[in-house]
């Protein structure tokens, strides 16, 4: 979801999805997505993609295997 505030026709839409990781605006309906981002009333849309590929970059870090 890219909308920088929830609506809840798109937080139906997200619930119902079957994507692997589900990213939208902050919501009290938990239900709604696996990681809500939590910005200020006047972030814009520019923000709110920052801030989604920064979460996002941090949580996609490959590690190597542990040696045994």
């Amino acid at each position: 979801n890219i909308n920088t505030v929830s609506l809840i026709h798109t937080e139906y839409i997200a619930a119902l999805s079957h994507a692997k990781l589900r990213v939208g605006p902050f919501t009290e309906h938990t239900y709604s997505y696996d990681l809500m981002i939590d910005l200020s009333p006047r972030a814009g849309l520019k923000q709110f993609i920052e801030q989604a590929e920064t979460l996002l970059g941090k949580t996609n870090t490959k590690h190597e295997a542990a040696p045994v």
